[in-house]
């Protein structure tokens, strides 16, 4: 066979001993499994009913479209805001605060739709706040207050038949025909307005599209589906409505300006316009002929300075915003200052608007799904940032070609200016008055124009903003997905919950209680599985004197020692070739039977008339004596410090006969504390030939391997070592580990036996059920 044959083979081996052991564990430990998995199997689907998590959360959502007023008027109103701008109105919180006081979102209702509950609900803002539950019994309801102090008190009760509304400290309630007609158990809280316009913050997406973002949808998620279309709608309504009362006070506040513009322009047109008269009257023969194009010209030069400069100042206002307005907030002013860039056409505009909307795009989108500090946030405020710079530099830019434009305004009025000075006295007079009038009238005629403006848009009041779609109560569908997932879920906390611990104990417990166990948790070889001798017998029978688990020497029927005899018979074909048969018998620690499984090895050895000699070399501690009511001393100890030449009489001296035939003791003798140096010696070697002349098998019980290193010094002496193992006591990772610390000591293993194991019931009623008949 090849060696990837044999490590093919080895591996199947390794796997099927794995299942093997673990369809016994769990068989084993079904009186756990299958009452923990049923138990969190209802639990879950407990869980499931009482908290409704099959309710899928879904959106309700309504749709607004933003038109452009200048385009529905036949004048100009000049209040206009960008459709970003306004979508970020939307979630203005003190926006969102009129809403969930309009609604009295403080008061949560628990596990219900809050329409389910009452059909009027008013919440005051002194209200306090805590938890509230209505508990019925027998037609009587009592709704208890618990503060933030967990204090519970009574706040009121009374018969179902005269429960319709209640009113406690700050809060109004009336509630629904449904609820009245089949009442339950339910529970409510009053909680801060700003935990309500957080839930809507948190739960609330509002989107916008199509070109210059025209369209805007605002929707809301949640389990309650009328509260969600509820609050939605409002939103939706209130903004409309608010935006019609924003742009009104505006308008409100530029014809207050114009009026009093209105009222200075007037009046310095018609002082003006008296001057002129007065002066003509004064002079009539006077007049300007030609001279008269100057001022005319002049007048154009001043309209367009005055207009540049009006410019100027709107950008640097523009500017000032910018620089003072937070990270969080620039988007919209960069969207205004672009818009101004386009008004006179500059000529990175059209670039700088399509950056600007790509960043206002994702902005939104990575504060829908990331925080704030998250790195694409981050990097989004830092291009936002960047788009700024750029902005404002041509914003700069356009400003200084005003700033140059009205230089050249200067020039050509000072130039006209001389050119007036060259005129006569009087006619010169003449000229500056009629050009003070001139300017005058066209101020007050551009301001008049706007002034009837503003008047005609107030008295029609257009809205920019309204509802295309409201939202409608979504329907609650189940979602195969959802069930499936539950499913999914639940399956793994109940296998978690019923295996896991069964698991979790097989992996920290190294200890074998079964064979299949000990064939998991090491690879040598097990020569044979013993239970305790009686364990088989009703509850209090098990013999408790050790000559009692000692095999029977008169043959007499028993499953123990039938184990034992079939122990001898694996052992005597696996020493067939040993011309000198010695066996080393120890365990890893004390108390796992190593002393009483050499005793009974040694007595069905000498059953089978094979001369053996049982050496008690647990020089420290050693039992044998007890065993076979023999005498302790002399012993093994005495020989190997004594110095006398090693002979058969001498040995023959400490060798005891014990009541059994063919076999022989030799008790530990006195206690000593070097007993590693002595049987490393070479008269302990001496003594093992001369007892090898006289015996047959000679087993030798040593000391733990755990506790002193006797065991491991002799592997020379001896040809097999047998490591006895306890059931639930021996750490069987211990051992082996401790059997990988000796180079050359596994080789010299023959196998385990497993002491205290389980018995077999169908072995031990096939034995106890075969009788022997007489030939």
């Amino acid at each position: 066979m090849s060696f990837i044959t044999q490590t093919n083979s080895g591996h199947e081996r390794g796997v099927k001993r794995h299942f093997e052991h673990y369809m016994h564990l769990f068989i084993r430990r079904l009186w756990y499994i299958i009452p923990s998995f049923t138990i969190v199997t209802l639990a879950f689907i407990w869980a499931i009913i009482f908290f409704d998590l099959l309710a899928p959360q879904l959106q309700s959502s309504a749709v607004l479209h933003f038109d452009d007023p200048d385009q529905l008027s036949a004048v100009q109103e000049r209040v206009n805001l960008r459709s970003d701008t306004k979508a970020v109105l939307v979630k203005s919180r003190t926006f969102l605060e009129g809403v969930a006081r309009k609604l009295s979102l403080q008061l949560q209702v628990h596990r219900y739709p809050r329409s389910d509950i009452f059909s009027y609900i008013k919440v005051d803002p002194d209200a306090p706040l805590g938890r509230y539950n209505l508990k019925i019994d027998n037609n009587r309801y009592t709704l208890f207050y618990t503060d933030k102090s967990k204090i519970t008190t009574t706040v009121t009760s009374g018969d179902m038949m005269s429960l319709s509304e209640i009113k406690i400290p700050g809060v109004t309630l009336r509630f629904s025909a449904g609820f009245l007609i089949h009442p339950y158990e339910v529970a409510f809280s009053v909680r801060r307005l700003r935990d309500a316009v957080d839930y809507i913050v948190q739960n609330m997406v509002v989107k916008t599209a199509g070109k210059d973002g025209v369209v805007m949808t605002i929707s809301l998620s949640g389990k309650d589906y009328e509260m969600i279309t509820s609050i939605i709608n409002t939103i939706a309504n209130d903004f409309v409505n608010q935006n019609i009362l924003t742009k009104n006070s505006r308008k409100n506040e530029i014809i207050k300006i114009l009026d009093k513009q209105l009222k200075t322009a007037r009046e310095e047109m018609v002082q003006s316009q008296l001057t002129l008269r007065k002066y003509r009257e004064a002079n009539p023969t006077l007049g300007l002929t030609d001279a008269f194009s100057p001022p005319v010209t002049l007048l154009d030069l001043k309209e367009s300075e005055a207009e540049l400069r009006s410019s100027i100042l709107q950008a640097e206002m523009l500017q000032n915003r910018y620089r003072s307005t937070i990270d969080t907030s620039r988007l919209a002013v960069i969207g205004e200052m672009i818009s101004f860039l386009s008004k006179y056409q500059s000529p990175t505009a059209a670039a700088l608007f399509s950056e600007h909307q790509i960043l206002s795009e994702e902005s939104r989108r990575l504060k829908n799904e990331y925080s704030p500090l998250h790195s694409l946030a981050v990097k989004n405020r830092e291009d936002i940032s960047a788009l700024g710079t750029k902005v404002n530099s041509a914003l700069i830019e356009l400003t200084g070609e005003f700033r140059r434009k009205v230089a050249q305004n200067d020039e050509r009025i000072q130039k006209l200016n001389s050119q007036l000075a060259a005129l006569p006295s009087k006619e010169l007079h003449l000229s500056n008055l009629q050009r003070r009038y001139d300017v005058a009238s066209a101020i007050y005629a551009g301001v008049l124009t706007r002034y009837n403006e503003a008047l005609i848009a107030q008295a029609v009041a257009i809205g920019d903003v309204y509802v295309v779609d409201h939202a409608v109560i979504p329907e609650r569908i189940l979602n195969f997905k959802t069930i499936l997932g539950f499913t999914v879920v639940g399956l793994f906390l109940a296998l978690s919950l019923s295996f896991g611990p069964v698991l979790l104990q097989d992996h920290f417990d190294r200890t074998a209680r079964t064979e299949r166990d000990l064939r998991h948790l090491t690879d040598l070889h097990i020569l044979e599985s013993i239970p305790v001798k009686g364990s088989w017998l009703k509850r209090g029978s098990t013999p408790k004197e050790v000559t009692k688990k000692l095999v029977a020497s008169d043959f007499s029927q028993c499953f123990t020692d039938e184990t034992y005899r079939s122990l001898r018979a694996k052992i005597l074909l696996g020493l067939k070739e040993e011309r000198q048969k010695r066996i080393l018998v120890t365990s890893l620690g004390i108390g796992e039977g190593k002393s009483l499984t050499a005793a009974n090895l040694a007595i069905t050895m000498a059953q089978q008339n094979i001369p053996t000699l049982l050496i008690d070399g647990d020089m420290r501690r050693g039992i044998q004596h007890v065993h076979f009511n023999v005498q302790k001393l002399p012993g093994l100890s005495s020989i190997l410090s004594g110095t006398s030449p090693l002979g058969s009489s001498l040995v023959n001296q400490a060798i005891q006969k014990t009541h059994i035939p063919s076999l022989s003791v030799l008790g530990s003798g006195e206690s000593i504390s070097n007993s590693a140096e002595l049987l490393n010696s070479l008269r302990f070697r001496d003594l093992l030939n001369v007892l090898s002349d006289e015996y047959e098998m000679i087993i030798f019980d040593t000391p733990p391997v755990a506790v002193t290193t006797d065991a491991v010094g002799i592997q020379d002496a001896f040809h097999r070592y047998i490591f006895v193992v306890k059931a639930a006591h021996t750490n069987i990772s211990e051992l082996n580990r401790k059997i990988q610390e000796f180079p050359g000591l596994r080789s010299k293993v023959m196998g385990i036996v497993f002491n205290g194991a389980p018995y077999k019931r169908t072995e031990y009623y096939q034995y106890t059920n075969y009788k022997y008949t007489p030939g």
